[in-house]
């Protein structure tokens, strides 16, 4: 799926992903939309759309685009984009990774960013439900990788459109 990443110029929420997502569907008859609002920057994929009509329409009602989603994968690009908010990336860096070797710490790591993820998508509750996941595996693995209670906290910061920090709740 294309996705695109621009500048947040318009001073975007979370609590506007769904309009968001609306607008470019009806704009450019995408099947689907992923629209994630950071403090910063504004991620969107789209199927069903050029990526070249995708970075009009971004452009057009979030800010410059400042490039593509995704091609990342491991831990060192997961940690690099969690420095720069870009949650859903560093989920599918390590995914990456996890999808050959199916090490549960990892997807400790992926639930972690994923809940953040939620979050910039405007969906709270979905992100503190995807924390729990996250906690309940790290319980069952008897391993201490993420303060769970920080990851909420961060996930709540990341809803009201300030800069979140899931580096700060890793214990690696």
């Amino acid at each position: 799926m294309p996705g695109v990443i621009a500048r947040n110029e318009r001073g975007l929420r979370p609590r506007d992903a769904a309009r968001l997502a609306g607008e470019i569907r009806r704009r450019l008859g995408a099947r689907s939309v992923n629209v994630r609002i950071a403090s910063s920057h504004v991620e969107v994929s789209a199927e069903g759309v050029s990526p070249e009509d995708l970075a009009r329409a971004v452009e057009d009602l979030a800010g410059r685009v400042i490039g593509g989603l995704g091609g990342a994968e491991g831990l060192a690009s997961y940690m690099a984009l969690i420095e720069e908010e870009r949650y859903w990336e560093a989920h599918e860096a390590l995914e990456a990774v996890w999808s050959r070797d199916r090490d549960p710490a990892k997807q400790v790591l992926i639930l972690a960013a994923a809940a953040l993820a939620k979050a910039q998508e405007g969906k709270l509750h979905a992100a503190l439900k995807i924390a729990g996941r996250a906690k309940k595996l790290q319980e069952a693995l008897g391993e201490d990788l993420v303060d769970i209670r920080c990851v909420e906290a961060e996930a709540e910061k990341a809803y009201r459109g300030e800069r979140s920090s899931l580096r700060r709740c890793l214990k690696l």
